[in-house]
């Protein structure tokens, strides 16, 4: 039995005293979202057959700390409150991210399990089978709704991909089939691996697949940022939030990391600590070095087949 993610859960116990609480950028968004769908729910032809209703591609940006992942929670749970509250049943929202990781806090998935997009450096984005578009396009038919968080790392390569992915799903040639979209995250964070970003100047992409991927992006033209750090509030986190500002803007100084280094829980020996490398070639040399320092014999019995 598969085990529900607590944000999930979670989700059903949000009220409307969370709403009541959210600061006005957050409840910008809120009122942005909620609205937009309550205004396709009260369609006079409302159906997955009538014509759609205009669609919403949504950018969000904001520092870490300032509640998106909060207030996204928030709006699910609106969403889903809304949508039982006419009948619908089923899931309209889904959330993904580029990593395991970033999906899991969020209790989405990874934009690749759940669009079936390649996750190697693939030059090409493989068409899906007969049978695997049968069964994704049954699994998202009620899909209104995409949520993209961490956008910092989805490169204009994966937002080409995720476009026409999503064309096909739906069989629309609308930009993303016509489904809703709302992009969330900081492009002051991590960047893409092995592609360009998403706010690269078309001109100076050369690749068509770029080129369709940075035109996807310039189709959202609605944007709200939220500004107010609520994770690192109080006087007393004024330091603290200012460090984080100057590692987020590549302007750290010695009072930084003054600042950081007293956070410090735990100080590991520098020998024990996991190393992650960029090529296979520095992990075999480091693995050499380290097995030349060790002042053991090891002996591997083998036995004959």
């Amino acid at each position: 039995m598969k085990e529900e993610h607590p944000d999930r859960r979670d989700e059903e116990d949000v009220s409307q005293s969370a709403v009541d609480r959210l600061n006005p950028h957050q409840r910008l968004l809120y009122d942005t979202v909620i609205s937009h769908w309550e205004e396709s729910l009260n369609l006079d032809s409302y159906g997955y057959d009538a014509p759609r209703h205009r669609q919403l591609l949504l950018q969000v940006d904001g520092r870490g700390g300032t509640g998106k992942s909060y207030t996204l929670k928030v709006i699910s749970a609106a969403i889903r409150r809304l949508s039982i509250a006419h009948g619908l049943q089923h899931s309209v929202l889904e959330k993904a991210a580029s990593t395991g990781v970033a999906a899991y806090t969020i209790g989405g998935q990874t934009i690749h399990s759940l669009l079936r997009l390649p996750v190697t450096k693939a030059g090409h984005l493989p068409e899906l089978t007969i049978g695997e578009a049968t069964n994704i396009r049954r699994r998202l038919q009620h899909l209104e709704y995409l949520i993209l968080d961490e956008k910092s790392m989805i490169g204009v390569r994966l937002f080409n991909y995720i476009d026409r992915r999503m064309r096909q799903i739906f069989e629309n040639d609308l930009y993303f089939g016509g489904r809703n979209m709302i992009l969330l995250g900081d492009f002051h964070q991590l960047p893409p691996v092995l592609q360009q970003p998403l706010f690269r100047d078309v001109g100076s992409l050369r690749d068509p697949r770029d080129k369709a991927g940075r035109m996807a992006y310039e189709q959202f033209t609605k944007s709200i940022e939220l500004t107010t750090i609520v994770r690192q509030s109080g006087d007393d986190q004024a330091g603290f939030r200012d460090a984080l500002d100057g590692l987020r803007n590549n302007c750290p100084t010695r009072a930084h990391r003054e600042t950081l280094c007293v956070r410090v829980q735990i100080n590991l020996p520098l020998d024990d600590v996991v190393r992650i490398y960029p090529t296979n070639g520095m992990v075999k040399d480091h693995n050499t070095s380290y097995l030349e320092r060790l002042d053991k014999v090891f002996s591997v019995r083998c036995t004959p087949f």
